[in-house]
């Protein structure tokens, strides 16, 4: 099996949102939360729900999410739904329970999925009053296609 990298830093990768702090998507637009650089980051409007889309761009087998908010501006009750690769059907994954801490930290979930090319993190609330949530860091730890084992095939005698 593939070690599991970065799919979000992958430059075929990208980032879409369902809003954007005063509509300055330079300073505080989507492609910021895929940014390795720590000062920026995406703030949505205000308003609950908000959502981040990532593109992969390719067929995925996820492991991890990392988040990394601005505390007090932490995303919550997460829903995590993904795209089939071939379908194109969106479907809820149950299997990633994100539950932030209103942390700085960087906190990472397991979050496992196979033959996915999107992936859509649902934030229904936010700790902040107005509904406004703050990701300096978003990625997602995977692999390129399929990773299942093909069965063993035992020679025949």
């Amino acid at each position: 099996m593939a070690t599991p990298h970065s799919l979000c830093r992958d430059p075929r990768a990208s980032c879409r949102a369902s809003s954007v702090l005063d509509r300055n998507k330079s300073l505080y637009g989507a492609a910021n939360a895929l940014s390795t650089d720590p000062t920026s980051c995406w703030t949505s409007a205000q308003g609950s729900p908000q959502h981040l889309l990532l593109l992969f761009q390719r067929r995925v087998t996820t492991k991890k999410l990392s988040l990394m908010f601005q505390g007090g501006f932490v995303g919550q009750d997460i829903q995590v739904l993904t795209r089939d690769a071939e379908s194109g059907q969106w479907r809820a994954e149950a299997g990633c329970v994100i539950e932030p801490v209103d942390s700085n930290e960087l906190q990472e979930f397991p979050c496992t999925t196979q033959g996915v090319d999107a992936m859509r993190i649902i934030f229904q609330r936010s700790t902040d009053f107005y509904g406004r949530v703050v990701v300096y860091g978003v990625d997602v730890l995977g692999c390129e296609g399929e990773t299942e084992a093909e069965p063993h095939q035992s020679p025949s005698s």
